[in-house]
């Protein structure tokens, strides 16, 4: 039964993982082609784009926006704090 259990979770981890590399290549394709997009209308356009796969949480998407901003693919517009600007 522990071994079970331990498996599971090492799958559970293994799964987020390959859905967060998903959803992170998912933005990026989204902001190389529109450049410049409202929050929402990248998490719709994410959300789509992952629906063939599996369904996609906002807030695993909001996750993985703030990582890219931190690695520099992509910046918050100066005009407003809810619009991305693609940089890479």
């Amino acid at each position: 039964m522990v071994v079970v259990v331990k498996m599971s979770a090492a799958v559970d981890r293994s799964v987020d993982e390959e859905r967060r590399y998903l959803t992170e290549a998912a933005i990026i394709r989204v902001m190389k082609t529109s450049r410049q997009l409202a929050h929402h209308d990248l998490v719709a356009r994410v959300m789509l784009q992952l629906a063939s796969r599996f369904r996609a949480d906002s807030r695993t998407i909001k996750q993985c926006v703030d990582d890219l901003i931190n690695r520099d693919y992509m910046r918050r517009a100066e005009h407003s704090s809810s619009t991305y600007v693609y940089v890479a």
